[in-house]
């Protein structure tokens, strides 16, 4: 019985670890993310229409960078641990611009969840989604005033790690082999 009980409390231990660890949230502090422009025009590039004043650059509490698009149009890009935050500086139109909108690459650290919203002013149709690990913001067809925000929250759950999947397996193979024992005698 003294066996059963240990096992039972193991099995339950290795479960509340993987479940405590599929819920906790990994965070983008400290990761170091490459930042691009699309800009779907077969004779513009992208370093010549956008350019960030730091790139790549590491997450951190400041604000990272700045996105200066045909050196007029200047935007600040603020990540947190699962967010990342547009501040406009100066008025400005993509209406009759070529230009989509910025993309993200995690060079390092966690990958960015999948988007759970955008808010962005006056309910500015600015689209965001992530692909093959890329983050893109389209705002193609939008008009912004200074200071206006554009915010994209992520859901960052993280998912367990093989260690955990593994103490787990071995936990439930042992309450398996002292409740088999336990039968046969």
């Amino acid at each position: 019985m003294k066996k059963l009980l240990i096992a039972a409390c193991a099995a339950c231990v290795a479960l509340f670890e993987c479940a405590g660890r599929a819920n906790a949230a990994t965070t983008l502090i400290g990761d170091v993310i490459f930042g691009d422009y699309d800009v779907p025009c077969e004779t513009c590039s992208a370093p010549d229409v956008a350019s960030y004043e730091f790139n790549p650059f590491t997450v951190a509490s400041t604000i990272e960078t700045s996105l200066v698009i045909e050196d007029n149009f200047a935007t600040e890009v603020d990540f947190d641990a699962s967010s990342l935050v547009f501040t406009v500086l100066n008025d400005v139109s993509y209406t009759s611009h070529p230009f989509n909108g910025p993309e993200f690459f995690v060079l390092s650290g966690n990958p960015f969840g999948n988007v759970v919203s955008v808010n962005s002013p006056a309910g500015q149709p600015v689209a965001a989604h992530v692909s093959g690990g890329v983050l893109f913001v389209n705002w193609q067809g939008d008009s912004f005033l200074a200071n206006d925000t554009i915010t994209i929250a992520f859901d960052n759950n993280g998912v367990p790690e093989p260690s955990t999947w593994a103490m787990m397996l071995i936990s439930f193979a042992g309450l398996g082999f002292v409740l088999r024992r336990k039968v046969r005698i």
